[in-house]
């Protein structure tokens, strides 16, 4: 079973929000959101039954995660056991990193004026999406 094209694939935190959201939708439509969420726990080895029902669902939160990101990305999350470590370290490459950006931008911005005292945005703007496209991720 496929849950991505090729086009909606995680490449970096340019398109990080896009896949974010239609990562959970997935995760919820095939209820396993409470594998990332870690309201499901791994239940004791003697309980076969519940055990291979869990297993089911985070093998399929992991096919979720998992399929729809770059091939170079898979380095990042490939020694991690739980579909839950896959998503935080994800969320921790890619949403941190854009927020200290949007802010970093934010102060260069207003630091910088041009001769006639008016803060020249547009020359970080096309600096900050540069740098977006040149990402160590993309």
């Amino acid at each position: 079973m496929s849950f991505c094209k090729e086009s909606n694939k995680l490449v970096g935190a340019s398109n990080f929000l896009a896949w974010k959201k239609r990562t959970n939708l997935n995760l919820i439509e095939n209820e396993v959101m409470d594998h990332i969420k870690g309201s499901i726990t791994q239940p004791p080895k003697k309980d076969t039954q519940a055990l291979a029902k869990f297993m089911k669902g985070e093998v399929r939160a992991k096919r979720i995660l998992i399929e729809p990101i770059k091939d170079s990305l898979i380095p990042y999350v490939s020694k991690l056991d739980t579909s839950k470590a896959i998503y935080d370290k994800l969320v921790e490459l890619f949403f941190i990193s854009t927020i200290g950006e949007v802010i970093s931008l934010k102060a260069r911005t207003l630091q910088i004026e041009d001769l006639k005292g008016r803060t020249n945005s547009l020359i970080f703007y096309e600096d900050f999406r540069n740098k977006r496209s040149t990402s160590r991720f993309g």
